[in-house]
């Protein structure tokens, strides 16, 4: 694999350099934002394509099965456009992935926020899968997902002194929109309790997009049956 650099940051071993963009249907008002590609990835060129895309896959179709038309309002992208990868332990020449670096997010958060600025409408929901999404729109390192569950990142940055339009900007939009954080899929591959976590951190935060009336209630039925189920997709 080529050696690459993005901007002033040197990124090993990268196999090519700016990918993927992110995917949708029609017109998405929600987004989802995931770490950055990884093998398979980098490969296509197109984002959750791997095993922890495979995880999500189900896990937006059970919500689909909740809020018939969900799949057609999400855009799913990422924080960083190339792979970050080190060498595998033992000496060998194979690559594995890792976390990227706070530089490396800040740098891909211009191609984030152009990307999502695209978007018409505007989206009024975005949730983060992950710690590397939530670093990105908070523009600070984080580590810790847990602590930022349950919380709407638009009130954590207003009440840490960002005003509405910084918001906006972090997320390449004119306003600030609902922001969440739940966990990374890839997680819930090491630990499949955490599946059904984001499954119902996904719906909570289309409640929470119900209630700020972002969008119209009619394109937020519940299916009634689907809606008496909560088992982990498979």
């Amino acid at each position: 694999q080529p050696k690459s650099t993005f901007g002033e940051i040197p990124v090993e071993d990268v196999g090519s350099i700016p990918t993927p963009l992110g995917t949708y249907l029609t017109k998405p008002t929600i987004v989802l934002i995931g770490e950055g590609p990884g093998e398979t990835e980098d490969l296509t060129g197109k984002p959750f394509v791997g095993r922890a895309g495979r995880l999500l896959d189900g896990i937006l179709e059970r919500v689909e099965s909740i809020h018939p038309g969900f799949k057609s309002r999400v855009f799913i992208t990422n924080a960083t456009r190339c792979r970050p990868t080190k060498r595998a332990s033992g000496g060998t020449e194979n690559l594995e992935n890792r976390t990227p670096t706070q530089r490396e997010v800040e740098l891909c958060g211009i191609f984030l926020r152009r990307e999502i600025s695209t978007l018409q409408p505007p989206p009024g929901l975005v949730i983060c899968l992950g710690a590397t999404a939530i670093s990105s729109i908070l523009g600070q390192r984080v580590t810790n997902v847990g602590q930022y569950r349950l919380m709407s990142l638009t009130e954590l940055g207003l009440s840490s002194g960002l005003e509405t339009e910084d918001l906006g900007l972090l997320t390449g939009l004119a306003h600030a929109p609902i922001i969440w954080a739940t966990y990374h899929p890839a997680y819930a591959l090491r630990n499949p309790q955490i599946a059904k976590v984001i499954l119902e951190d996904i719906l909570l935060a289309l409640r929470k997009e119900r209630e700020n009336g972002t969008i119209p209630t009619a394109s937020l039925q519940s299916n009634p049956v689907a809606d008496r189920s909560t088992e982990t997709p498979g």
